[in-house]
Parts: structure tokens; sequence; C-alpha cells
């Protein structure tokens, strides 16, 4: 597989591979959005992408091959926050966060028939964390996000960490 504008595709181990291929980007986005009143709240957090890939055959098995699979997860989560002073604002979480992978996959006909196998799995995760916010002034602040999950539940372990810098427009008074 090969990145667009990423040069030449590396080989295969073994030296080469039956398909020359790229993959691509289709679709995808990302939501955080937080519901707060006094010191709990709602946390919810998702992505989904769509990549997509075409391949072209050396005409041994299948003449070419194409793959669009779905990737994404969502997370819900009871937030709380812990009595600690400005500038530093903890909340810390605990919730339940969903993946789900769907992969649909086409050959044409080569040397072996048509052939349209797919596939899916969804599944759930507890999840722990905690947002860390310091505002720098009113109107500019860092946040950092980190959670960790899976607890053998479905997963041996998940986690993610991410975080950002803002600046906001102060309020007209």
């Amino acid at each position: 597989f090969g990145v667009p504008g990423g040069g030449s595709t590396p080989p295969v181990s073994g030296g080469g591979s039956l398909f020359d291929s790229d993959t691509s980007l289709s679709a995808g986005f990302m939501l955080k959005a937080e519901a707060r009143y006094g010191d709990f709240g709602l946390l919810l957090d998702g992505a989904w992408a769509r990549l997509s890939t075409d391949a072209s055959g050396r005409e041994v098995l299948f003449a070419s091959a194409s793959a669009d699979t779905d990737l994404g997860f969502a997370t819900a989560a009871l937030t709380w926050r812990l009595p600690i002073d400005d500038p530093l604002l903890v909340r810390g979480f605990v919730g339940a966060r969903i993946f789900f992978a769907d992969i649909q996959l086409h050959f044409e006909p080569g040397v072996l028939p048509e052939a349209d196998p797919s596939g899916d799995d969804t599944w759930a995760d507890p999840v722990l964390g905690a947002v860390v916010r310091y505002s720098f002034t009113d109107a500019f602040y860092a946040s950092v996000l980190g959670d960790v999950g899976g607890f053998d539940v479905s997963s041996r372990i998940t986690w993610q960490v991410y975080g950002c810098l803002l600046s906001t427009s102060p309020s007209p008074r």
C-alpha cells in the first residue's frame, strides 16, 4: 500500500506483490462534545473514516481488486470535576467505547472467478480517563484528554491521548 505523493510502494516481503495498489481516505469525521451541569457532565467522542483501495493485478489470480473499509469508534462517558482551583481544571470520567470495522472486497475475475467477500465486527470496552485543562489567560488554554480501557472485556488494552491549544474570543461585556 502507498500514500498518495509518497513515492514508490515498498515491496512486500519476498520481493513483490501480486497487486499494485493505492489507498485513499474517501471520507471521515471526528466529534467531541461535552455537556456539564455543576460538577458533573456527559462526554461524547467519536470518529469514522472510510478508506478506499484500488489495486491492479498482474493477472495472476485476479485481474484487479478493490476494498472499501469503514473504521470508527464512539465513546460516551460520565464526567465529574475534581476539587482543584483555577487555573487548573481536572475532570475524571468513566464510560464505554464502541469500536466497529467493516470491509467490503471485490475481486475481478482472472484465473479465479469473481469474488465479493466481506466482513464486519463491533465490540465495546469500558474506559477510564481524565481531561486536564490549564488556562493561561481568560482566552487561551491548553487541554489534554487521556484514557485507558479494554481490561480484557473485549480488547486486552486500549488507550488514547490527545491535546490542543485553544484561543477563544472574550465575551462581549
